[in-house]
């Protein structure tokens, strides 16, 4: 499962160069500010792809005494970063499509500008589908938000090869006065398109960077694995917190017995974390059996 998720980063970053490259090339010969933010995503995604890289070994590595809860905080760490550059690019190419259109637009070369986009449609269409398969397999979030990226990027192109077809067909009919508005005018619209992904980004990762309580999907998910490892009907009274860091997922629970024996506590034990361990394979479980209920409402925060 690592093996193939530092085969989809590795993936990422020859992509990542090669869209940069074939996007500042393009946009050169085309002088289209929208294949030129498409450039620079590109660019900012190679940066962060490279890092990307460093750290998914980072967190693999087992605790140490500086680090006694290992290095999965560094995930939504990076995450959070990259969220926050793709935002401010997105926001800057906002502005200077707002002041290209005031100055009163850009001329570019329409035709080359659409064959651009139409092939880096498909070539992200099909790398945002690649890394949401390998998001999927390995549980990366790392990966998943390189899916994330992907998508970005599809939109993108997308975007500038309807937006240049129009174009195309425009210049073709004689039109030629609305031409320069064209390029702002994408640019402007992509980056508003663009906008609410990072900003999904910076605020997830921020949640788990500040230990805030995961979404209520995930939540509600292990409260039913829980239920099929543990039925309340065996064990009826319990206290559960969840964490999640990148991948790890953090779970404590805490029974309230009256009776049982070490052997019965470590079995119930045993079956929750086989349970866990086969929809998350990257969980940490702190399984506790207590008397007083004091002890299990003090440790989940509810005294």
């Amino acid at each position: 499962m690592f093996k193939t998720e530092k085969r989809a980063l590795k993936t990422n970053i020859a992509a990542n160069a090669l869209f940069a490259i074939g996007g500042f090339l393009f946009a050169l010969s085309t002088r289209s500010e929208a294949i030129l933010l498409d450039g620079v995503y590109s660019l900012v995604t190679l940066i962060f792809a490279v890092v990307t890289w460093h750290v998914a070994d980072l967190v693999m590595l087992p605790d140490s005494d500086k680090y006694p809860f290992g290095y999965v905080v560094y995930e939504p760490l990076v995450n959070l970063f990259k969220g926050l550059l793709l935002f401010t690019v997105a926001v800057y190419a906002l502005f200077s499509a707002i002041a290209g259109l005031m100055a009163g637009g850009t001329e570019i070369h329409t035709k080359m500008a659409f064959l651009y986009a139409i092939v880096a449609t498909a070539g992200c269409a099909g790398m945002a589908a690649y890394f949401k398969r390998v998001a999927v397999r390995t549980h990366s979030t790392l990966v998943e938000t390189d899916a994330r990226n992907w998508v970005i990027d599809t939109i993108l192109s997308a975007a500038v090869a309807v937006a240049f077809g129009l174009s195309w067909v425009l210049s073709l009919s004689g039109h030629t006065h609305y031409l320069r508005y064209v390029d702002p005018l994408v640019v402007a619209f992509l980056s508003l398109v663009v906008m609410p992904v990072p900003a999904r980004i910076i605020r997830d990762n921020w949640a788990q960077i500040v230990a805030r309580a995961p979404a209520d999907e995930l939540i509600a998910e292990i409260e039913g694995l829980l239920e099929q490892a543990a039925p309340v009907s065996q064990w009826p009274e319990r206290e559960i917190r969840i964490q999640q860091h990148g991948r790890l997922i953090t779970v404590h629970v805490y029974f309230i017995v009256n009776s049982g024996t070490v052997q019965m506590f470590d079995q119930c034990r045993a079956t929750i974390d086989k349970t866990l361990k086969k929809h998350f394979p990257y969980v940490a479980l702190d399984v506790a059996f207590v008397s007083d209920e004091y002890w299990a409402r003090r440790a989940s925060g509810d005294d």
